[in-house]
């Protein structure tokens, strides 16, 4: 009949529009699968890399990528050290034999470093990573003057390396070379504004040079750019405190403790903080902390022990100030605090062998003298409360004020 379509023909039909079918699909999915090959290959610079040396096994570039991958962005420094010293051997390429080096430096093998370090140099005599690197080693190894010859010799190369301006300034530093650290330090940050480094290490410069402002602006800007460096939230704090800023430098070690709760310093720290405003039961909580984290802590033992004294506790200030210097034999304050705590008991004999053992173990505790002068003076022996007050007087450096309550005490005592 017209228009129909037998039963056969309907078949055939079919049988011609499912082969076609099925080709299509087998398509799309073998494209997919090709596709999802690719972007898996393609994924990271190991798996790059991978692929390349695979196809091009004689491609030094690709295998010197490929093992500074592996240990750059995976860590496998066994692996990526046994390919590049086939490479170094192999090949005499700068690039392979200061990977060597660096592998080596990573793993603390010094001599090995440099000896590839000056391989690399032979091949390129001004390699500016090579110098680098070699500088950055002998400043590791204690050779400061050969670190900064070195990493002058870069910055001739190219002298907009930032790294290298920071690297250097730490060199400076470690000389005792402080103006000349603050320039190179100040220049990484021209050169590389968002730089951690320069701005934490110009904060720590400004903080031990008893400049809290400079140190507090510096710290700050490197806790922008690192917002999870807890030490530098330390040192942010200390010079809030030595500005008096008490609050925020409570903030900063706290969030010291948040990022560290093992950052033993900064429980002690804020234990000190707590003790100054008076609120000793803050404290102590603080110095027991310091404990739980490391035990051996004889200054949060010494701590505890001023909590103690100021309490009036005395049995317990001496126990603590006892246990003090059985961990630090060489604890001149803790010594002088056991002085303070036996003189206030009344056993001045005591007061006196603690304070006379603190300039013993540190002669530059000259706050002892003046407490050796009134303990003899509280025991009427004058000439030896005179001479100590003469010590005092004639070394003391700090507040004016005791040395005018020495006078004092030496004019009633003629």
């Amino acid at each position: 009949m017209v228009g129909s379509t037998s039963d056969s023909e309907v078949r055939n039909l079919e049988s011609e529009i499912f082969p076609g079918l099925i080709c299509i699909l087998l398509s799309v999915i073998l494209l997919s699968v090709l596709a999802f090959s690719r972007n898996r290959t393609w994924k990271d610079d190991v798996t790059i890399w991978t692929d390349v040396v695979k196809k091009s096994p004689k491609n030094v570039r690709a295998m010197v990528n490929l093992s500074e991958s592996e240990y750059e962005k995976e860590g496998k420094y066994e692996s990526a050290l046994s390919r590049f010293l086939k490479l170094s051997s192999d090949h005499d390429v700068a690039e392979a034999h200061t990977n060597v080096g660096m592998i080596y430096h990573i793993k603390g093998e010094l001599d090995k470093a440099e000896f590839y370090y000056l391989k690399g140099l032979k091949v390129n005599p001004a390699h500016p990573k090579i110098l680098y690197n070699l500088g950055t080693l002998y400043v590791d190894e204690g050779k400061i003057d050969k670190g900064i010859e070195t990493y002058l010799s870069v910055l001739k190369v190219n002298p907009h390396l930032w790294k290298v301006h920071n690297n250097l300034g730490t060199a400076y530093a470690k000389k005792g070379l402080i103006d000349k650290a603050i320039v190179e330090y100040q220049e990484a940050i021209r050169l590389e504004p968002d730089y951690f480094e320069p701005y934490n290490n110009l904060g720590m410069i400004y903080q031990q040079r008893g400049e809290p402002a400079l140190a507090r602006d510096y710290l700050s800007r490197a806790i922008k750019c690192r917002p999870t460096a807890g030490e530098t939230h330390f040192y942010l704090a200390l010079a809030y405190r030595d500005l008096r800023q008490l609050k925020e430098a409570m903030q900063q070690y706290r969030e010291a403790i948040r990022l560290d709760p093992k950052y033993y310093k900064a429980y002690f720290n804020l234990g000190n903080l707590y003790f100054d405003q008076g609120l000793f039961d803050d404290a102590m909580s603080m110095y027991e902390k310091t404990f739980s984290v490391k035990p051996d802590c004889a200054e949060a033992e010494n701590g505890k022990g001023n909590v103690y004294l100021r309490k009036n506790e005395l049995d317990r200030a001496i126990a603590s100030f006892k246990r003090a210097v059985q961990k630090k034999p060489d604890y001149a304050e803790a010594y002088i605090n056991l002085g303070a705590a036996y003189k206030a008991q009344g056993t001045l004999a005591l007061a006196l062998a603690q304070y006379r053992k603190a300039i013993e173990v540190d002669p530059g505790r000259i706050e002892a003298y003046f407490n050796l002068g009134n303990t003899y003076r509280a025991l009427g022996r004058k000439k030896e409360a005179m001479e100590n007050y003469r010590k005092f007087i004639n070394t003391w450096k700090g507040d004016a004020s005791y040395i005018g309550q020495a006078r004092e005490a030496m004019e009633q005592l003629k």
